[in-house]
């Protein structure tokens, strides 16, 4: 792409858990954020040649996996997890492809995501709405800790 000066886009797919560290996930999480860190790496040096790069932070998808890890997850995680909105791989690829049509480096599934994202963008740009989604929050955090 870059020695044919091709405009284009490279989209990489992790999961909500590499934006935070979460109980239980202590093998899968690092793999994660090894992906987001390359995505975040790729999007600063692709910039000037026109190549976008965005990255895809979804939450708890319902398929075979999903339910073997069930089998050994530990109680503590699926307490964590008991409000989690998870979706069918379908749903999940509806909000990937949504996501790269609107363009944003991190493209997430659901008001969980939404807000890791907002508070943990790294070097990549943090949208206005993410914004006034986690104040809210931290709002509500600061008054739990008085």
């Amino acid at each position: 792409m870059i020695t044919k000066q091709i405009e284009g886009r490279i989209v990489f797919v992790s999961s909500v858990v590499g934006m935070m560290g979460l109980v239980g996930y202590a093998q899968y999480s690092p793999m994660k954020f090894a992906i987001r860190g390359l995505a975040e790496t790729l999007r600063s040096e692709f910039q000037m040649y026109g190549i976008q790069v965005q990255c895809f932070f979804p939450a708890t998808i319902l398929s075979p996996g999903f339910e073997e890890e069930q089998k050994t997850k530990p109680e503590i995680t699926k307490k964590i997890e008991e409000g989690d909105d998870a979706k069918t791989p379908e749903q999940c690829a509806k909000c990937l492809l949504r996501g790269v049509q609107h363009g944003p480096f991190a493209i997430t599934d659901g008001l969980v995501g939404r807000l890791l994202k907002a508070s943990s963008s790294g070097s990549a740009p943090c949208s206005v709405m993410d914004l006034v989604l986690l104040l809210p929050a931290r709002v509500r955090i600061a008054n739990d800790l008085m």
